[in-house]
């Protein structure tokens, strides 16, 4: 690893321009854009603003310090442009406040040309005539360049400023064409936005998106090479590192800042586990969201902190209730809250429910509350088999084990029960193929003979496939789905399909292997709503969803897949109409029902 690396989590201006660049992905062309069109601003009378708006942590300091970077390198606008990079911390509630934070930046910037002296006999000046003076100081000092103004947190700039010091503004940039501003906002005000506004149509404005999972795995490998982790980078470009960023990506939402801290921790060997280092960037992340917390007022504070105790989305009335406040005081603070980025809605019928907009934030106070840290872990460990599916799937299919091929395995099931276990006895017979392929061969012979209705020798098959997937230094315990869907297509009787199911969660309990069981459960369901055969009766789903909860009530680690489980029962019993049912579940639970059902892009 590079010791001399370092990568500011949350001032990016901070770490070396040179590896900003080298782990810049994404916004290439948007960047370029941006340099082309200040470069104009420099050469040309053509003057342009530009505004880039996206939610905390999504990478805009990291746009704004390269942008500064390549302007500032540029010998062509050496003598043609002066950059003006304010502290985002400074407040301004005046033009005259807003000059003078520009004119210190100068200094700080270019001391040979700007002094601090030079504002002395300001100082004695009123208001009003210190804002002339200090303007024509700055044009004078300025000569023929332009001034590049870099301005975060622009809508905080705006408020500060009010409608006043906006007009002032605006009258000065339009009376002195010598200015251009790059700024940065987490949303677009109505200072921005509105027709009416003072600066409605002033800025070019470019919408930041979040990482995707193949950006994310970019970013990640990036780091990975700079950091001179060759190992952690060819993992990560890997079916099994790639399923493992899946699984982060469903938690911190492609979230630039997550993955800058993440990396941190992750090596080739703890990005397998995934629990340790998520819980490490936890324990970094929870200083951070407890201060944004805190920035709130009172009652908002109340919110946010009772959304972060909530496992689904929750009405007004039930937040009026709790915090012995009224509905329309609640909705106000929740207005505010949701304009900030804080909190997010959904309707449910002609009611609104709010949750947490973050879900890390509600994961960190959730996980300070509780000092063992289990819901972490069942979260974590429960999105790892989610997505390890996907790691299956793009596994090489050629017959590269001792001519074994894992789709001879998925065609067993296809010929009739009897050829179909001699091929599949076969295959455990084959000694040059990998444990992972015999605990396959196991589990298909287990779905077959469910299906054939000899359920004892079907349990002592799985045992043993299960018992030898536990065996090795990487525990596999394959794909479950045909289980479940020979279980519940062999039996409506209700007490045989207690017994069953009990006997099933019993087993892979014992092999702590109940996340696999879990994710092929909500994947069935699944099956059953794409299905083209139509929906079970509600009756029949009813009694198969008692079946499972009555066999895992007492086990942790079947908590999560269960509580997805139940929600989704529920929303096939509406006949998968009533997607309201949805918001039974936190987001990250949610969007795991949404995966199964193929409603990743539906608006609940």
């Amino acid at each position: 690893m590079n010791d001399h690396t370092f990568l500011s989590v949350f001032t990016p201006s901070r770490t070396a321009p040179e590896d900003l660049e080298s782990i810049f992905v994404q916004r290439q062309e948007i960047l370029a854009d941006a340099v082309e069109r200040i470069h104009e601003s420099a050469t040309t009378p053509n003057k342009h603003h530009l505004l880039f708006v996206g939610p905390r942590g999504t990478g805009k300091t990291h746009l704004i310090t390269l942008l500064v970077h390549r302007l500032g390198s540029d010998v062509e606008l050496r003598d043609r442009l002066h950059i003006a990079w304010l502290n985002e911390d400074e407040t301004s509630t005046t033009l005259l406040e807003f000059l003078h934070r520009i004119y210190l930046a100068l200094v700080r910037r270019y001391h040979e040309s700007y002094s601090e002296a030079s504002l002395e006999p300001i100082y004695d000046l009123d208001p009003i005539t210190a804002e002339s003076q200090l303007g024509r100081l700055l044009r004078e000092q300025l000569k023929d360049r332009t001034l590049l103004v870099a301005v975060e947190n622009l809508d905080a700039l705006f408020q500060g400023l009010g409608e006043s010091g906006q007009q002032r503004l605006r009258a000065f940039i339009q009376e002195h064409p010598i200015l251009s501003i790059v700024a940065t906002a987490q949303r677009l005000v109505d200072d921005i936005a509105k027709r009416k506004s003072v600066f409605f149509g002033f800025f070019q404005t470019e919408l930041l998106d979040t990482l995707t999972v193949e950006e994310a795995a970019e970013l990640l490998g990036k780091i990975a090479a700079l950091k001179q982790q060759p190992d952690l980078a060819a993992f990560l470009r890997s079916p099994r590192g790639r399923s493992r960023i899946r699984a982060l990506h469903h938690l911190s939402g492609g979230n630039h800042r997550i993955y800058i801290v993440l990396s941190q921790f992750i090596t080739s060997d703890s990005v397998e586990a995934l629990v340790g280092p998520f819980s490490r960037m936890i324990d970094e992340m929870t200083p951070y969201y407890q201060e944004r917390i805190r920035w709130l007022p009172p009652l908002q504070r109340k919110i946010v902190e009772y959304l972060c105790t909530r496992e689904r989305p929750t009405p007004v009335k039930d937040l009026a209730r709790r915090l012995f406040a009224s509905p329309q005081s609640i909705s106000g603070q929740l207005k505010d809250l949701r304009a900030n980025g804080y909190v997010q809605a959904a309707q449910r019928g002609r009611e609104s429910l709010y949750e947490i907009a973050e879900p890390l934030m509600r994961i960190c106070v959730e996980v300070k509350e509780n000092q063992a840290g289990t819901p972490l872990r069942l979260l974590v460990d429960f999105l790892r088999v989610w997505y390890d599916a996907d790691d299956l799937a793009a596994r090489p299919r050629g017959c590269d084990h001792g001519g074994l091929d894992r789709r001879y395995l998925g065609a067993a099931i296809e010929r009739n029960a009897l050829h179909a276990e001699e091929d599949l006895k076969a295959a455990l017979s084959t000694s040059e193929a990998p444990p992972s392929l015999h605990v396959d061969a196991r589990i298909t012979l287990t779905e077959i003979r469910i299906a054939s209705g000899r359920w004892s020798a079907a349990i002592a098959t799985l045992t043993e496939g299960l018992t030898d997937g536990a065996s090795g230094s990487s525990p596999y315990f394959g794909n479950a789905d045909g289980i479940v869907a020979a279980l519940f297509a062999s039996t409506l009787t209700p007490g045989i399909r207690r017994e069953r199911v009990g006997e099933l969660t019993r087993i892979y309990s014992e092999h702590n292997a109940l996340a696999h069981l879990g994710r092929a459960l909500i994947k069935h369901l699944g099956s059953l709503y794409c299905s083209a055969e139509g929906l079970p009766a509600s009756d029949n789903l009813e009694l198969w969803a008692q079946c499972w909860q009555e066999a895992g009530r007492d086990m942790d680690a079947f908590r999560i897949p269960l509580r997805i489980f139940r929600t989704a029962v529920d929303f096939l019993k509406s006949g998968g109409k009533d997607r309201g049912t949805l918001l039974d579940l936190n987001q990250e639970e949610r969007g795991i029902l949404e995966q199964a059902l193929g409603l990743e892009a539906a608006k609940v």
